[in-house]
């Protein structure tokens, strides 16, 4: 994966000027994307744009960048808020993921904007709610 090769590489480099500015960091992981073309998509754009985040979703190219993300600040000693875990638990838990995105693709509803503000106090509290295990990805 070329491309999670230059992600890593330019977060790295992100997290570098960051630290040596002395700015406290939080990283926080984004949500699943969509899992399935919805039936709501009637445009083809959006239809093929949402078949492209299905396949990065389900071949798991989604869950590497995520992993390896956040492997990357663990290993900086930097705090990771990972709302990408939660997503991926609601989905095995059997949440329709993909009806939580409001354009059916890759951006939650807003109820679940939540999600992301618990998370983040959570993580700046040194709390962990969900539970602590990290390697569900």
């Amino acid at each position: 994966m070329d491309g999670l090769d230059r992600f890593c590489s330019a977060l790295d480099r992100i997290l570098d000027v960051l630290q040596k500015e002395n700015i406290e960091i939080i990283y926080m992981t984004t949500n699943t994307q969509c899992l399935y073309v919805s039936g709501d998509l009637t445009d083809d754009l959006l239809r093929r744009a949402a078949q492209q985040r299905v396949d990065l979703q389900c071949s798991g190219v989604t869950d590497a960048y995520m992993k390896a993300a956040s492997d990357l600040c663990r290993k900086r000693g930097i705090r990771v808020c990972d709302c990408y875990r939660k997503w991926k638990a609601l989905a095995q838990n059997g949440v329709d993921t993909t009806q939580l995105l409001s354009n059916r693709i890759n951006h939650p509803t807003r109820s679940l904007h939540q999600l992301f503000a618990v998370s983040l106090l959570e993580t700046m509290l040194d709390l962990d709610i969900f539970n602590s295990r990290e390697d569900s990805i």
